[in-house]
Parts: structure tokens; C-alpha cells; sequence
């Protein structure tokens, strides 16, 4: 159960450097062209990254090492262009989401967090929910960029992805996102009533 102290703090002492991934374009077809233009541009870490984490719960505070070589899109978010597009831009997986989308993109991955040990260069591995993990993104973009709003409204789409983004290698586990879909029925309703 994730138990929220007074205030989150987070601290790095660098960006993470990233090295873009080739996304194939030669010899496709003009529909396998189409289609790769919806495909989010991937990213490896070129060295280990850390965050530390403090003010959430027990659980989560710590110093988050994300290894080097993990794979990252930032498209925890589904449909990324899509919340781009809605969100005149302002959500873009590489923009303001970027930092908080290298531990969710690992947790996603392995549904789980490396913290290093404090004295050690051991990292120990905390299991953390899908929730969990949603919910520090959300902490980081609101804390690191001091975005609030921006924060909340990419929390309510990484709650969504819960229907189509496996988490862990699985479809829909963790904790069933009630909020977002309510807003959704609720903004449906009102839609078709009108």
C-alpha cells in the first residue's frame, strides 16, 4: 500500500544520456510506412541513471538506479501522438515526461525498481505495483518540472494504459484504475446525452 508523506523530493546529478534508436524506414511498403510513423522513437540509457526519491513511502524512497542499456520510450502513455495531439503538445513522451519515464519505463519492463544500497554499490530489487509506479511518475513530473497540472493529466493517461499496456508482461494487473474511468463513462454519458 502506498502511504504519501508530506512532500515528495527528487534529486539526480545529471540528465540521462540517451542514444536514440534507428526506426527502420527502408524497403517498406507505403503501408508499412504509414503505420511506422505511429511507432514512438526508442532510446537506450548510455550509462547508469539515478534519482533519489524521498517523501513518498517507505517503499519507494530510496535512490532509483535505472541500468545502463534499458530501452525507453516514454510511451507508458498509450497512444503517445494521440495525448500529444490532444494536449496541444504539452505531453510529449520526451519532453517534460522524459525524466519521470525512465524508472516507470524499467518498472514497466520488469515491475520492478533497482535502489542502491547506502555504504554499497549492491542494488537491491523492491517489487512495486503497477500504482505504485504510476503514481512516483506522476510525483516526478509535478516535483522536477513543477507542473502540476501537466502531472495530473499524464497520471490520468498512464492509469488508462492500463487497459492496453502490459505491465510486467501482463495485460490489466495492479490496481484497476476506478478514477480514469469514471472520468471516462462520465465524459461518454455526457457526450452521447448531448
Amino acid at each position: 500500500m502506498l502511504i504519501i508523506k508530506n512532500k515528495a523530493k527528487f534529486s539526480f546529478d545529471e540528465l540521462p544520456q540517451l542514444q536514440p534508436q534507428l526506426i527502420k524506414t527502408k524497403n517498406l511498403t507505403w503501408w508499412q510506412h504509414i503505420l511506422n510513423a505511429r511507432t514512438p522513437r526508442k532510446y537506450h540509457l548510455v550509462q547508469d541513471w539515478s534519482i533519489s526519491v524521498s517523501g513518498i513511502s517507505a517503499k519507494l524512497d530510496g535512490t532509483i538506479v535505472v541500468p545502463k542499456n534499458t530501452e525507453i520510450d516514454g510511451a507508458s502513455i498509450p497512444f503517445p501522438w494521440f495525448v500529444a495531439f490532444i494536449t496541444f503538445g504539452i505531453l510529449r513522451p520526451m519532453g517534460i515526461l522524459l525524466t519521470a519515464s525512465i524508472p516507470h519505463d524499467y518498472a514497466f519492463i520488469h515491475g520492478k525498481l533497482n535502489y542502491k544500497q547506502e555504504g554499497s554499490e549492491q542494488l537491491q530489487q523492491r517489487v512495486v505495483q503497477r500504482h505504485e509506479v504510476d503514481y512516483l511518475f506522476y510525483q516526478i513530473v509535478k516535483d522536477v518540472n513543477q507542473a502540476p497540472v501537466s502531472a495530473a493529466i499524464s497520471w490520468l493517461a498512464v492509469r488508462l494504459g492500463w487497459y492496453w499496456i502490459k505491465y510486467n508482461g501482463k495485460y490489466r494487473n495492479g490496481r484497476f484504475p476506478l478514477l480514469i474511468t469514471s472520468l471516462l463513462v462520465l465524459a461518454l454519458t455526457g457526450l452521447l446525452c448531448f
